[in-house]
């Protein structure tokens, strides 16, 4: 599945072709990757919007458009209908990749891919083509202000919540900026009543049926402020539960998947099964630096290519060759020479070295971390 570096990747390459772009028509093939509304309405809705703005919410693509003349609002989970006076309100097309759906823009005469289930038909001929080999992934559309702060304003959008233009704030590599000014308190003013980021929010929060799964429970981005020591040490007390099942909770750190929990935890020299609550302050310290660190490197390589994963222009990633432990199971460990074990934690196929990342005995240091 992309994580936060993959779809962080995809969003800096639409982002800047995407801003200003009319949507002609949206062509659905196959109606069940449409999560949010029906596919019709999707359609409907989207017709003669423009892209205002491209951002993330960990493994979340966020789209932001302003409503052409022929969209007169409604709301967006019913389809709804015209309401005279209404100014349109602005829409967010949230996008979950899952495990192989891609988002790439395409020529008019660019060969179309297989598995290629929405068509979005763009002014001056373009396509943004969504493909998913395996149809786990979904689109969504909102009205702006169906979603609430803790969505949007980490994603870098700034919309306006009673209609028009929504810009982007860019989003950090694995962060983004809170939005501000008008846009931003409008937006927080729709979204009163919403559980802040800030709190833990309850497995698996929704405000509707058809909504993305894990949306609004999301916890702070790895580049967050918020995501510090102070925070992961209050997640990690009294619990029993592998490190690395911890860091796999979204509601704990928003965008980390198998690959870069495995990376992070052989970058803090910490042995993926030890139970969360019993690191050691100086470890969940080095822990929250490693998923930065990581995160951050995997972002300037433009993200990890095992097998699905490209761009918004179809290029694959670049990070594959850097990774230290992941998919390397055999291999020397890059630090101490010792063979890449891979096991099963927390469910998951787990990568690292044993001897790097090896449970420290009562009383004992904990091991040489990897610079």
């Amino acid at each position: 599945m992309p994580e936060l570096p993959e779809v962080e990747t995809i969003r800096r390459t639409l982002a800047p072709e995407l801003a200003g772009s009319v949507v002609r028509r949206v062509d659905v093939r196959a109606q069940d990757v449409v999560g949010r509304p029906d596919a019709r309405t999707f359609a409907a809705r989207l017709a003669g919007a423009r892209f205002t703005g491209v951002g993330r919410r960990g493994k979340y693509l966020l789209l932001a458009l302003e409503p052409g003349s022929r969209d007169a609002g409604g709301d967006a989970a019913e389809g709804g209908g015209a309401q005279p006076g209404r100014r349109p309100a602005p829409l967010v097309l949230v996008v979950h990749l899952r495990m192989t759906g891609r988002l790439v823009l395409a020529g008019p005469d660019d060969p179309e891919p297989p598995h290629t289930h929405v068509v979005f038909h763009l002014d001056g001929g373009r396509l943004l083509r969504y493909a998913d080999v395996r149809r786990f992934g979904r689109l969504y559309l909102f009205e702006a202000a169906e979603l609430p702060p803790s969505v949007l304003e980490p994603a870098g959008l700034a919309v306006a919540a009673s209609g028009g233009a929504a810009a982007s704030g860019g989003g950090a590599a694995s962060g983004g900026a809170a939005a501000s000014g008008p846009a931003g308190r409008a937006a927080r003013a729709q979204g009163k009543g919403h559980r802040s980021a800030g709190a833990l929010p309850p497995a698996g929060a929704r405000t509707a049926p058809g909504d993305p799964p894990g949306l609004f429970s999301l916890g702070p981005e790895p580049a967050d402020p918020r995501f510090d020591a102070r925070w992961l040490r209050a997640r990690c007390r009294g619990r029993r539960a592998p490190i690395k099942a911890l860091l796999l909770d979204q509601r704990v750190v928003a965008g980390l998947g198998n690959i870069y929990v495995d990376e992070a935890l052989f970058a803090a020299g910490i042995h993926p099964a030890r139970p969360a609550g019993d690191l050691a302050p100086g470890e969940i310290r080095r822990l929250v630096e490693a998923v930065r660190s990581v995160v951050d490197r995997a972002v300037q390589r433009r993200g990890t290519t095992l097998s699905d994963f490209v761009d918004g222009y179809g290029r694959p990633g670049e990070m594959r060759p850097h990774l230290a432990v992941y998919g390397r199971d055999g291999e020397p460990c890059p630090r101490c020479g010792t063979p890449v074990e891979k096991i099963r934690v927390a469910g998951r196929g787990t990568h690292l070295c044993p001897r790097c990342q090896a449970v420290p005995a009562q009383g004992a240091r904990s091991p040489a971390v990897l610079e």
